[in-house]
């Protein structure tokens, strides 16, 4: 193609072959300065860029969590021209060092053969900025080759470009100048990976499929040949990238075009898992010795399972089969060495704990495929009804409870139950404190779900503290005694005959659909879930539970103390997060946190890291939970 610009042009622009060596991992106290500095500079040069007209920065005045967000939104919207001063990009890197360090990361070469005659193929669904081992992953760009410039969106071109750094928006600046010219659908730009795991980053632009009418192809054959194009010119640019002695050659593509692309995910699979295929048989001396589809939602997941299952004589790819391999980092590591040797353990959770179950309470295809009826009335998640006061009659108010108990009451995690977090958590518990652990005064469990998962997997519950409330009692909202609420159950079964399970709704064309609506048995009053949410909520059923978790934590300031945050994230802070911030400061060098999170949840102040009080770990829960077992079992 006229002005395309092949590697050879450009290779030693970049310094392609140039390893490159990221600068040391500094100390937290290092690396919060260094956060400062990087961020009075580029706020400044926002600033300058906008005409002054966005405020002054007073960074004392902003938390950690913010700090890094800003810088997040700040790198986004840069511009790669004029380039970053030396020292500042130096402060950059080593704040982006100190974050990334934190993260799990999974070895390319731990991840399971899918396909046995195929054994080069992979299948992961985690982030593709934690693969470990990895000669390249696949960025899905834009024409304009900058990455995306929008902030706080979590596309794979911005969590990919923040991860790097700096150097990679620089690199892609230098590649399109000399080019000249926006890059067409289905090619290739390379880069390094900077402070990536991975040693390269292969940019390609995927089509852009716009919605079409009904009865309409909803790809057309230049689309389709387009992305078959990115896929090939990928694995074309491969075979040229060079990696050291003795290792092997291996590559990460993300799902390319799907999202707001517009590409239909049902579709991309086949053409991404059939391009590929039909590389490796017209190239059986391809220098390639992985390739990984990476994937991030449980929905393309799956896709990629039906997908592979079908070139199998019988299907025998499960979730449970793709349960990741233990993960690694130093935070792990230390986080294991401080379990070991715990006189005292608080589990403390939150939403991402059940989001790692599977039961995530945002996501989009979880609800569609269980709520059709909510679905079409516009509702997009559980998390809609958090709140939700507008209903259009009690019949449908309680249809949808109704169905969404009987939902959570009845989940089950997609990877199976041997590999549940649930799970995972009880043999940490296990080799801990023993077969009984789970008793153990030792041991203490407080959550800030509602969902029953800690009981329905076997937890003792006198060891379990549900601060916000549960969804297996409803509750008079008068609280016109103190005994006014009743397990959820029998109002179930009476409202049953009446409940339609696929509009999510109470029948009201059945005679004596009025007996579904629950109603206090004491004051014939309006009844609700027993969770907090407003004034109307009752602590009655949760004073011996909350009472048990005081005197806990009164032996255990005593005694020493490790918290195992998992998946708090910034909802409700000051029922768990806070709470176990006050445990550390409180705690008088005793008590110290190991938080896990994702996405920026798992951020701790820095300079509680440097004192051994806290570590951070950027992780789904599951997966780090099973690798801590794997730490703490393997001598």
């Amino acid at each position: 193609m006229p002005g395309l610009l092949p590697l050879s042009k450009y290779s030693s622009v970049i310094s392609l072959t140039t390893p490159f060596t990221p600068p040391p991992i500094p100390t937290g106290t290092a690396a919060t300065a260094a956060l400062d500095s990087a961020l009075s500079h580029l706020w400044s040069d926002y600033r300058r860029r906008n005409g002054q007209r966005a405020a002054a920065l007073d960074i004392e005045q902003i938390d950690l969590s913010q700090k890094t967000s800003l810088l997040r939104q700040l790198l986004t919207v840069r511009e790669p021209h004029p380039p970053l001063p030396a020292n500042v990009l130096v402060d950059v890197e080593r704040t982006l060092q100190y974050i990334n360090r934190k993260k799990a990361l999974t070895a390319v070469a731990a991840l399971p053969v899918v396909l046995p005659a195929r054994p080069k193929i992979a299948l992961w669904r985690g982030d593709i900025t934690a693969l470990s081992g990895v000669t390249a992953i696949v960025n899905a760009a834009n024409e304009r080759m900058l990455g995306c410039f929008t902030p706080g969106h979590m596309c794979i071109d911005n969590v990919i470009h923040y991860a790097a750094g700096p150097r990679l928006r620089d690199d892609c600046a230098k590649i399109m100048g000399l080019q000249g010219q926006l890059e067409p659908n289905g090619k290739v730009k390379v880069t390094r990976g900077y402070l990536l795991p991975a040693r390269y980053v292969l940019h390609t632009a995927g089509p852009q499929v716009p919605k079409r009418p009904a009865g309409v192809p909803r790809v057309s054959e230049e689309e389709k040949r387009d992305l078959e194009g990115s896929y090939w010119s990928c694995l074309e640019a491969m075979e040229d990238l060079q990696i050291g002695e003795g290792e092997s050659k291996s590559v990460a593509f993300c799902c390319i075009s799907t999202g707001l692309f517009g590409y239909p995910p049902e579709e991309a699979v086949n053409v991404a898992v059939d391009t590929v295929l039909a590389y490796l048989d017209k190239n059986p001396a391809t220098s390639i010795d992985r390739v990984v589809f990476n994937v991030f939602t449980a929905t393309d997941l799956s896709l990629y399972i039906d997908k592979l299952n079908s070139l199998l004589p019988k299907p025998t790819i499960t979730p449970a089969l793709l349960t990741p391999p233990a993960t690694t980092s130093p935070s792990l590591e230390l986080a294991a060495k401080w379990l070991k040797s715990a006189p005292n353990l608080l589990i403390t959770a939150g939403a991402g704990l059940s989001a790692s179950d599977g039961l995530d309470f945002t996501s989009h295809d979880l609800f569609r495929k269980n709520f059709q009826g909510m679905w079409e009335k516009g509702f997009t998640c559980l998390y809609d009804f958090f709140g939700y006061d507008e209903w259009e009659s009690p019949a449908a108010k309680w249809g949808y409870y109704f169905c969404s108990i009987i939902f959570v009451r009845g989940w089950t995690a997609p990877c199976g139950v041997d590999n549940s977090v649930y799970t995972h958590l009880r043999k940490l518990i296990t080799a801990l404190y023993g077969e009984s652990g789970e008793k153990s005064a030792n041991l203490f469990i407080r959550t800030s779900n509602a969902d029953g998962l800690f009981f329905r997997n076997g937890f003792s519950a006198d060891r379990i503290a549900t601060p916000q409330g549960t969804y297996e009692l409803l509750q008079c909202m008068r609280k016109c005694r103190p005994d006014a609420y009743w397990p959820v159950q029998e109002f179930i079964d009476k409202a049953m005959p009446y409940l339609d399970t696929v509009a999510n709704a109470i029948r009201q064309d059945i005679d004596g659909w009025e007996e579904a609506i629950p109603r206090c048995k004491h004051c014939a009053g309006e009844m609700f879930l027993c969770v907090r949410g407003g004034s109307f909520f009752t602590e009655v059923p949760f004073v011996e539970s909350n009472r048990r978790y005081v005197e806990f934590k009164r032996r255990a300031l005593k005694e020493g103390l490790v918290v195992l945050e998992l998946g708090a994230g910034f909802n409700t802070p000051g029922v768990i997060r806070w709470e176990d911030e006050r445990l550390v400061t409180v705690g008088e060098g005793r008590v110290k946190l190991v938080r896990v999170g994702l996405g920026g949840s798992e951020a701790v102040e820095w300079d509680l890291e440097d004192g051994e009080r806290a570590v951070a770990i950027d992780g789904d829960a599951g997966k780090v939970t099973r690798s801590l077992v794997e730490l703490l079992t393997t001598e």
